[in-house]
């Protein structure tokens, strides 16, 4: 069923307007990169409410977002939606309604609604009323509180799992509680994750029941024969496909080798299919017997004379393709399949499974333990975690003793949505989707049409980290295509690419042809997840606009230096990522002179993996060679002076027998007597040299000779007690924020080298002890604790001073952050960085389906064993990194509009690769053998394959003249490119050299201009320092001015202190408040408060509404009940004149231009020079209360909600007129529009005035009389 066509956008594809129309199943909507699947989950909402028969509440929407961010963005898409709607319908009341309703819709992440379920349902869920969510960072250090008493306490127990736990921690943990504590942490988290973790846990215990030292479950056996299977299929894809290169040559001796190769896949064929043919452990032990023994074939070797002339024109070909033969022998057969699968007998893989049944148990019992322990600390303070929301309420959703049937809240929750949409459907993992899946209809017991909308794309699923599970997309898209048209479940592809042009989607579609398909993450690249262009514009531009720039690992350090000497400075000293920053720039330079002015910095983004080690580089590499650059640096906020100082402070109000602390801060300048190094030394000798320092201290505060010192260190002992006793009884952030203002440290980093990153990171500091105020256990302890935790966990979040988003900087970004953003020319760098394997190499690893791993190790001969269940599990793990990868490399590929330029550096082997003669004709298009896709380490070993099938044609270089087959400029820079490269200094590297210089006494250099200085020079010079500010009036101005200021910007103003005094402006001091704390009973509203009440209530109204008083105080109770205003401000605002203003003409006619009316419009306008009193420009900030649009022009309209008696009203409009009249220029600046009426409406006395327009200058006459309307 679809609903009528309700978008008037005539852009929309039909695969599009399908997905926002079609109701009645449950739809899969995969949409591509770039393919608008925002703005169509957006106009689905929108079709739903206003378009579809029977139409749906925006109370009965569930639409679930995977970010905060996301759901506002949603909210504002499908509110411009509904109003575009209602500019075409004016007189649909129900249409205005539901917009009015939106801002209480269920438009959230999933984690805001399950909160508001467990709010609502606290009782069922065994919830505290007021339980509080438990902001992540909190979580985190509640965690690692929680494992390190339950270690501490296990350790001095003596039962018999305490026992068990000392032999985990020696043998899964090596000797080390944090090792095995992170992974009772991570294994946690996981089974957090997993629909039923208890269940998933007791499998674990249960998983090798049966096993023997001699014979294994059926389920490792089976698990061990597909294994082996796999590795026979990728071993004779790869032989087959180097076979067929040989058979392509024109030389007999390679054609020999490839019809040998030929023969042992064939031969591999054979073992693949008795294997595929049995599954007895016996019998497979016996064909993988065979298979470990099997020889493989003799390469031919050109020995003779004859052979050697024979290949003498094709030695190149012959030694690349018997290198290739060797390295598949040596990994793919040797390494993978005789040795680690088919040379272990299904005994010895028991053998070795037996050994860790004990740790297995042991293991998931210690999280069982920190999983009880860890709850009991939450229901201590009230408070739940993010998995906790999850879990709680699944638990309301589903009845363990009958999982199929839906429980009360499960049918009162599915009553009230009519439509479940979510967005990033790729991202979530089972439990979310378990929870989807039982709110909506998806298989609704009681008959009901499906109802469940998920929209994503499972080549962007690039948050594993989190946990995202990609297989449960990839599952329902394969049910969705699988079930009959007239079904429950649909799918719909949205593959047109509105963001970049067509030479990059041709590049984009022909290498992830070749590298995803369904044997490595599940993900098939075919013709429905091909890109193509939405637009005629991107398909006609002309291509190639995919560069690769490749550089060569090795650097000839004696090309560089004299004699063999390498230079200091030369590219052979540099990093990676140095030398690629110096390619990016000389890239960026020359696309910057290419373009002709078309393309600026801003336009430009480099993509890194992961910037947060790197980018500190790249930023300086780049500023040195003169390209402006940006980057959000993360890391060394804990290693910056000024977060030492302060640490040192804070760790010693915490413990003040701490020696390097009290050191550090006696040294420091928030020490308001600061010791010298030579104080120092003077009490250290001056008692017990074997004494603790912080001994030493205290008592040459009590003794000392020196009475000077003696009184110093008093004091500072004086003013620690004082900081301790106030850290006590006030909150933290009070207490360093008033060290830091005491002491004025701020002021003086501010000052230093890098001085607004180090007041940005002081200010971060005071930041996280906010956040760790709203914690529910305190503490200076903890808090150090907390700083402690991130630290460890390298959240090391160093802060960048805010850039303007008009800066014309280059900027780099992680490649994360760029999911959903797009820019013009993108630069993704470090593609020869290996990929972490770190997840798959630890003694113990886990899987949803393959469950626990463990390595055999024997602590007392240090000796470590895979066995079966680790070695299959660490596969996977590496598989699964291995297609991330894939998807974060299309997530960085798809964000370029017009051009892409990919760098990275290249083994010696790669680049051979890709410096060989191309054919003439590409390979057919289809994946790469699954040996090669796994063979990679980093993302530039898949281009190099991928780029080895394709023609020369396609691959051009970066110079050549482009022909209509060319899809990739290829630049490859070897070592002897790079030797004459040298980096400059960029700007601030320089003033500290000529600094330090000066400070030196070193000679001014040759190149620098010197003369004798001049008197009268010297006179003249001296004449402009000290000569008065010409524009001193002006340095008082703020930057920015408000506009309610204008009134008095124009009113003339004197001095107290001078009668004479010109007029001038004035900005009085605002009244402040009387302090709560004094008051001795209830108070009447302030008059600013009920201005700002009336004017929120005038935001709000429903001009569809009478609008009479009767209809005011029921919307003012609406609004009230809403959250938008208080009932002290309900019961604070004079309604009956609003109620009057609506029937005045000036009311009734706003109110019949209700679809023009625009209220609460914020503006910032520059006032020119000519008109401000001062001569200046004037940058005006203000809030336009209403306008709106009559056929003459534009009426505007200032309420005024001023006590002001009938017969003051004239002078009152006066006051205002200047602010009034610059709302009319800003209005008609900013907006193009012509003003036809100023309107002020005073509420109070009743009286609408129409205010005359009069020019602004800086010498503004007298204004004319104000003319009121008539009634």
């Amino acid at each position: 069923m679809s609903t009528a066509v309700a978008a008037n956008s005539p852009q929309w594809t039909a695969a599009q307007l399908t997905a926002m129309q079609s109701t009645g199943s449950n739809l899969l909507v995969s949409a591509g990169a770039g393919s608008g699947k925002t703005a169509v989950l957006a106009q689905r909402c929108a079709c739903l409410v206003a378009d579809a028969r029977p139409p749906c509440g925006v109370d009965q929407l569930l639409v679930v977002t995977f970010t905060d961010a996301a759901a506002g963005e949603m909210r504002h898409r499908i509110a411009a939606a509904l109003r575009e709607r209602l500019a075409a319908r004016p007189d649909d009341r129900r249409l205005a309604e539901q917009i009015a309703l939106l801002d209480a819709a269920a438009i959230s992440t999933l984690h805001a609604f399950c909160k508001r379920v467990l709010s609502r349902f606290f009782a069922p869920a065994g919830l505290d009323p007021g339980f509080a969510v438990l902001d992540a960072r909190e979580a985190e250090l509640l965690r690692g509180e929680v494992v390190r008493e339950m270690f501490a306490e296990l350790h001095v127990a003596n039962d018999r799992f305490a026992r068990r736990f000392e032999q985990l921690v020696d043998r899964a943990g090596r000797g080390k509680d944090d090792e095995l504590a992170q992974l009772v942490l991570s294994l946690a988290a996981f089974t957090e994750s997993v629909v039923d973790g208890d269940a998933w846990l007791d499998r674990q215990v249960h998983a090798f029941d049966g096993c023997t030292r001699s014979r294994l479950t059926s389920f490792w056996s089976d698990h061990r024969r597909q294994a082996t299977v796999r590795e026979l299929g990728a071993l004779e894809a790869r032989l087959r496909q180097i076979a067929d290169e040989c058979a392509a040559s024109g030389c007999e001796l390679i054609v020999d080798m490839g019809r040998r190769t030929n023969t042992f896949a064939g031969v591999l064929t054979t073992f693949k299919s008795e294997l595929e043919g049995t599954k007895a452990d016996g019998d497979v032990d016996a064909i993988c017997a065979r298979l470990a023994t099997l020889k493989q074939p003799e390469l031919p070797k050109a020995t003779t004379s004859e052979a050697k002339s024979a290949i003498s024109g094709f030695q190149p070909e012959y030694d690349r393709l018997r290198q290739a033969l060797k390295e598949a022998y040596s990994t793919g057969f040797k390494t993978a399949i005789a040795e680690q699968l088919a040379g272990v007998t299904a005994g010895d893989w028991a053998r070795g499974i037996m050994r860790t049944r004990s740790q297995v148990g042991t293991l998931v019992e210690l999280v069982r333990r920190f999983l009880d322990r860890y709850a009991r600390a939450k229901r201590a303070c009230a408070a739940v975690d993010f998995a906790d929301l999850e879990r709680y309420t699944l638990n309301l959703l589903r009845d363990p003793a009958r999982p199929d049937q839906p429980t009360a809240v499960g049918r009162w929750l599915s009553d009230q949505f009519e439509h479940v949409l979510v967005d990033e459907f790729q991202d979530i993992n089972p439990v979310q989707a378990e929870i989807l899946s039982r709110v909506s209809r998806q298989q609704d017991p009681l008959g009901r049409p499906p109802n469940l909308f998920v929209v994503g794309d499972v080549k962007q699923s690039i948050y594993r980290f989190r946990l995202a599970e990609p297989k449960v997309f990839v599952e329902r898209a394969r049910q969705a295509a699988e079930a009959p048209p007239s079904g429950r479940d649909r799918r719909i592809d949205l593959n047109e690419n509105f963001r970049s042009d067509r030479p990059v989607l041709e590049f984009v579609n022909c290498l992830f042809d070749r590298l995803m398909a369904d044997d490595l993450g599940n993900i098939r690249f075919d013709d429905a997840a091909h890109l193509r262009a939405g637009t005629a514009a991107q398909q006609q531009v002309a291509g190639p606009a995919v560069e690769l720039h490749v550089l060569e690992d090795k650097v000839d350090a004696a090309a560089n230096g004299n004699e063999g000497e390498p230079s200091p400075e030369g590219p052979q000293s540099w990093e990676r990522i140095e030398r690629e920053g110096y390619a990016i720039a000389e890239r960026i330079g020359e696309l910057i002179a290419e373009s002709g002015g078309k393309l600026s910095y801003r336009d430009i983004v480099i993509l890194m993996r992961s910037p947060r080690r790197q980018a500190p580089l790249l930023v300086s590499t780049l500023r040195k060679q003169g390209i402006p650059v940006f980057a959000e640096l993360a890391g060394g906020f804990f290693e910056s002076l000024e977060i030492r100082d302060m640490l040192a402070l804070l760790r010693l109000l915490d413990n003040e027998q701490q020696d390097i602390e009290l050191a550090a801060h006696l040294r420091s300048p928030l020490c308001r007597h600061e010791l010298s190094d030579s104080d120092l030394v003077r009490i250290r000798s001056a008692g017990d040299r074997e004494a603790p320092f912080h001994i030493a201290f205290a008592e040459y505060g009590e003794r000392g000779k020196d009475a000077g010192l003696r009184g110093r260190v008093r004091a500072i002992r004086d003013e620690l007690a004082r900081l301790r006793d106030r850290i006590r009884l006030r909150p933290l952030p009070e207490v360093i924020a008033e060290v830091l203002q005491s002491s004025g440290y701020a002021a003086r980093v501010s000052a230093m080298p890098d001085g607004p990153q180090r007041v940005a990171n002081l200010t971060q500091l005071y930041q996280y002890a906010r956040e760790f105020a709203t914690f529910s256990r305190q503490g200076l302890h903890r808090f150090l604790r907390f700083l402690d935790e991130m630290r460890a966990n390298e959240q090391d979040m160093g802060v960048t001073p805010p850039l303007s988003a008009a800066a014309d900087v280059v900027r780099i970004m992680s490649i994360h952050q760029s999911k959903g953003l797009e820019f013009p020319v993108v630069f993704v760098a470090e593609l020869g960085k290996r990929f972490n394997f770190e997840d798959s190499r630890g003694d113990a690893v886990f899987d949803r389906e393959l469950g626990l791993g463990l390595k055999w190790v024997d602590a007392r001969r240090r000796l470590v064993w895979p066995t079966l269940p680790q070695r299959l599990v660490a596969e996977r793990l590496k598989d699964e990194t291995r297609a991330e990868e894939l998807r974060i490399l299309y997530v960085a590929l798809t964000r370029a509009r017009k051009r892409l330029v990919l760098v990275g550096t290249a083994s010696d082997k790669d680049l051979k690769e890709l410096l060989k003669d191309r054919p003439a004709e590409p390979t057919p298009s289809g994946p790469l053998p699954l040996a090669d896709r796994r063979a990679a380490q980093c993302v530039m070993n898949w281009l190099v394959r991928a780029l080895a099938t394709m023609s020369a044609e396609q691959v051009i270089g970066l110079r050549d003249p482009p022909g209509p087959a060319a899809l990739v400029r290829l630049r490859c820079i070897p070592s002897a490119d790079m030797t004459t490269w040298r980096l400059g200094t960029t700007y601030e590297e320089g003033v500290r050299a000529r600094r330090t210089a000066f400070a030196a006494g070193a000679e001014v250099p040759a190149d620098i201009p010197t003369r004798a200085a001049d008197p009268a020079s010297v006179e003249a010079l001296m004449a402009r320092l000290t000569a008065p500010y010409a524009h001193k009036a002006s340095t008082g101005q703020p930057a920015v001015l408000a506009a309610s200021a204008m009134k008095r910007l124009f009113e003339p103003a004197h001095d107290p202190d001078d009668p004479h005094a010109p007029a001038e402006r004035v900005i009085a001091t605002p009244r402040l408040r009387r302090p709560t704390f004094v008051e001795t009973g209830p108070t009447p509203p302030e008059a600013t408060d009920r201005g700002s009440w009336t004017h929120r209530l005038m935001q709000h109204v429903d001009l569809a509404r009478p609008c009479d008083l009767a209809d005011l105080q029921e919307q003012l109770r609406h609004l009230v009940s809403a959250g938008v205003l208080t009932a002290e401000a309900a019961d604070a605002i004079d309604v009956a004149s609003i109620a009057w203003f609506f029937q005045h003409p000036l009311g009734r006619q706003m109110r019949t231009a209700a679809d023009s009316v625009r209220r609460e419009v914020p503006f910032v306008y520059g006032l020119p020079a000519d008109t401000a009193p001062s001569g200046d420009r004037v940058l005006v900030r203000g809030i336009i209360d209403c306008y709106f649009g009559e056929p003459n022009g534009v009426v505007l309209l200032d309420y005024k909600t001023d006590a002001v008696a009938e017969a003051d009203v004239p002078a009152r409009a006066e006051h205002y007129r200047p602010q009034i009249d610059l709302y009319a220029r800003a209005l008609e600046a900013i907006w193009r529009v012509r003003i036809s009426e100023r309107v002020l409406v005073f509420l109070v006395p009743r009286q609408v005035v129409s205010v005359r327009p009069v020019p602004f200058t800086n010498t503004t006459p007298a204004a004319p009389a104000e003319t009121p309307l008539p009634e």
